[in-house]
């Protein structure tokens, strides 16, 4: 079986179709087939309600201290953008855009062990996969309250506090 790395994304053109037209892009029904390995569980499917995983973030970082320093500054300074352009989406309608921006933010979410923000952003991104703007918009309340909890303990707790692995070389 073929990796899904080697897969050309959904929509792309493939090779050697020698046609620029509808006949040559990959449909999603492909796309669907394609193995994908299995999801593991994040600490916001366990229940948790912590706004940042310290330690978890830490092990992403392999340890270092600075890396997630600037993982955190980036996000902190992302995370307003993206819940503006989510908002501009909502106030749109696109719902082709906004699935695409909630599937982001998710992953930013993720990608810097927010699990509360997480949690949130994974219940936003079924929403708006499935058109339920009113949904989605309750979701950005709840985003703009543990956005708020996240900061204060971010004020209160720096990353060297979740140092439990010795810092690799």
């Amino acid at each position: 079986m073929t990796p899904i790395s080697e897969h050309p994304p959904v929509g792309a053109t493939l090779p050697g179709s020698g046609c620029a037209g509808r006949d040559n892009v990959r449909p999603a029904s492909v796309a669907a087939s394609i193995p994908v390995a299995p999801r593991l569980p994040c600490t916001a499917d366990a229940g948790s309600t912590l706004p940042l995983d310290l330690g978890q973030l830490l092990r992403r970082c392999m340890g270092r201290v600075e890396l997630a320093e600037r993982l955190l500054a980036s996000f902190q300074e992302r995370l307003p953008i993206e819940v503006a352009q989510i908002q501009e989406c909502l106030a749109a309608s696109d719902l082709v855009r906004l699935a695409r921006l909630v599937h982001q933010f998710k992953g930013t979410t993720a990608n810097v062990s927010a699990p509360e923000l997480h949690g949130i952003a994974v219940r936003m991104e079924h929403a708006a996969r499935a058109g339920q703007c009113e949904a989605v918009a309750s979701y950005l309340t709840e985003v703009a309250q543990a956005w708020q909890r996240f900061q204060q303990f971010r004020r209160s707790q720096p990353v060297a506090a979740g140092a439990v692995a010795p810092r690799r070389t």
